[in-house]
C-alpha cells in the first residue's frame, strides 16, 4: 500500500533534515515545502507538527517553523538516551539472539572509511546505523527497537552535518567486534559493558572534534 500524502511528506522532510539538506536554523515555510514536496499545505502542516514533537523542528515567534539547532547539549542528551536504550538492548540480545542474527551482526561490522571515496561516508553511516539497530532487534523487543531507531536517526543528523570525526576508525571496528563476540558468547554483562565502552569512546571522540570548532553547524 502506498504511503499517505502526510506520511510521504513527513518522511521526505525528515530525511532532508537528517541528511543536512535542511540545515540547522533554516526556516521552513509551508508554501516552500508544499512546492518542493509536491503537496498541499495541510499535509505539510501535519508533517511539521509531527516533526516538532520529535524535536527535528521548532516554532519561532512570528517566523513559523525552523530546523532545530544542533548543540553540544543536544548531543550530550542524545548519548545519555543511547546509553540507556542501546546498552539495555545489548543485554537481552546476548540471551535471545539466534545464530542467524549473530551472523548478520558480523556482516555489519564497521567498514573502513576512505575519505577519498565519494559516498563512502554516507555508506558507512548507513552500515553503522544498521549494526546498532540490528543489535536492538536481536533483543526481540519491538518497542525498544522503535526507540533505538529514533535515537539513531537523530544521531545520523549530527553526523551528516560534516562531522567527519572518523567514527569508523580501526578502534570502532574492534569495539563492534567485541560487542558481537559478547552477544555470541551469551554473556549479557559482557555485551552491556562492551556497548557502554563503545558509546563512551564515540562520545569523547565526537566532543573533541566539536570543541575544536571543526563543525560550525554545531553550536557550543
Amino acid at each position: 500500500m502506498a504511503p499517505s500524502q502526510v506520511e510521504r511528506t513527513y518522511q521526505e522532510i525528515r530525511q532532508r533534515v537528517v541528511e543536512g539538506r535542511y540545515r540547522p536554523g533554516m526556516h521552513l515555510a509551508e508554501s516552500m515545502l508544499a512546492r518542493i514536496h509536491r503537496s498541499s499545505r495541510t499535509p505539510v502542516r501535519e508533517a511539521l507538527s509531527r516533526l516538532l514533537q520529535e524535536g527535528y523542528v521548532e516554532l519561532t515567534p512570528k517566523r513559523g517553523y525552523r530546523v532545530t539547532q544542533v548543540t553540544v547539549t543536544l548531543i550530550r542528551n542524545m548519548f545519555q538516551v543511547r546509553y540507556l536504550l542501546v546498552e539495555e538492548a545489548a543485554a537481552p540480545a546476548a540471551t535471545s539472539a539466534t545464530e542467524k542474527e549473530v551472523a548478520r551482526l558480523r556482516e555489519l561490522l564497521t567498514p573502513t572509511y576512505d575519505a577519498g571515496q565519494p559516498g563512502a561516508y554516507a555508506k558507512a553511516l548507513g552500515t553503522n546505523l544498521d549494526f546498532h539497530l540490528t543489535v536492538a532487534q536481536t533483543s526481540h523487543n519491538m518497542l525498544l527497537v522503535d526507540l533505538v531507531r529514533h535515537c539513531l536517526t537523530q544521531m545520523d543528523r549530527v553526523l551528516s552535518l560534516g562531522v567527519d570525526y572518523q567514527p569508523f576508525h580501526a578502534g570502532a571496528s574492534v569495539q563492534h567486534v567485541r560487542i558481537v563476540d559478547a552477544i555470541a558468547s551469551r554473556s549479557a554483562a559482557r555485551a552491556k559493558r562492551a556497548m557502554h565502552r563503545h558509546l563512551e569512546h564515540s562520545f569523547d571522540l565526537l566532543l573533541q572534534v566539536i570543541m575544536r570548532g571543526d563543525v560550525p553547524s554545531v553550536a557550543l
